[in-house]
């Protein structure tokens, strides 16, 4: 990795080495059939509520997909032994947008909190399939039909959870569901963190992901003083971004693997009986 390797660094080295290891166990977790849930603990009530609406197995996906994340940025990271200056931030973006996705689902104490969230969270996402498939190029009959099939089906599910939302929160009209994702992970970083500079940490470092994924030219621009500017013979100047583990990868890393961490210890908090026999 083409950087100065200060004790800072190494520092931060160090600590990627012991997250690679939580992040490889963690991934087990989702190679096989799913998580036990306990017959009488909080997650099987919040299940049993409703006919076809599963806050475990909403929970589950979002956390298998933090894990997937986290794991394949510390893979690539060590076998390309590259810091790409922002296809990490990426995908750590996604790592820690998923695991608050499940924190904030589970971290409520009411049942019928938990419910209403795992219901805006699946209600939004059938909302934004709906746009996407609506608005999908069909340039043959097949396709068009398809895609007809696809729309009703989606039509009947915002039509089966229209029910759910009349009874958790009366007025919430399932196909005008929106979820605010900063404010989703503003509000999982104030559960899991005491510290106001942490929680403002995690902000920044959510705000500075999107910038990354987005190819935001102010990603780069912000960071120019971190970074060898060239003059070239032939006049001008340019910047070489480079990859900055301290300032960047390692915090999204170390933010990811924070969220993930409480996102799993709440789960196993719900899905497993308080009072096994």
């Amino acid at each position: 990795m083409d950087n100065i390797k200060t004790d800072e660094y190494k520092a931060w080295e160090a600590r990627l080495g012991r997250i690679s290891e939580a992040a490889t166990q963690w991934q087990q977790l989702f190679k096989g059939a799913p998580a036990t849930i306990d017959p009488g603990s909080d997650l099987t009530g919040d299940d049993a509520t409703f006919e076809a609406f599963s806050i475990s197995n909403l929970v589950g996906y979002s956390l298998a997909a933090a894990t997937e994340h986290l794991d394949f940025t510390l893979t690539a990271m060590r076998e390309t032994s590259t810091l790409y200056p922002t296809a990490y931030l990426t995908v750590l973006r996604t790592s820690l947008l998923a695991a608050s996705h499940a924190a904030w689902i589970l971290t409520p104490t009411e049942r019928s909190e938990r419910q209403l969230r795992a219901l805006q969270f699946l209600a939004d996402d059938v909302r934004t399939q709906l746009v996407m498939v609506r608005e999908a190029f069909a340039p043959t009959d097949a396709a068009r039909t398809a895609k007809g099939q696809m729309i009703e089906l989606l039509l009947k599910r915002q039509a089966q959870l229209q029910p759910i939302s009349d009874v958790l929160k009366p007025g919430l009209q399932v196909d005008k569901c929106r979820i605010n994702n900063t404010s989703i992970i503003e509000s999982v970083a104030q559960a899991a963190h005491d510290d106001g500079l942490v929680q403002g940490g995690v902000n920044h470092i959510w705000r500075s992901g999107s910038a990354a994924a987005h190819g935001s030219r102010g990603f780069a621009t912000m960071r120019l003083d971190q970074n060898t500017i060239i003059q070239p013979p032939t006049g001008g100047k340019y910047s070489l971004l480079r990859g900055d583990l301290v300032n960047d990868i390692g915090p999204a890393a170390a933010a990811a693997t924070l969220a993930l961490s409480f996102a799993l210890r709440m789960f196993d908090e719900r899905r497993l009986d308080p009072n096994p026999a």
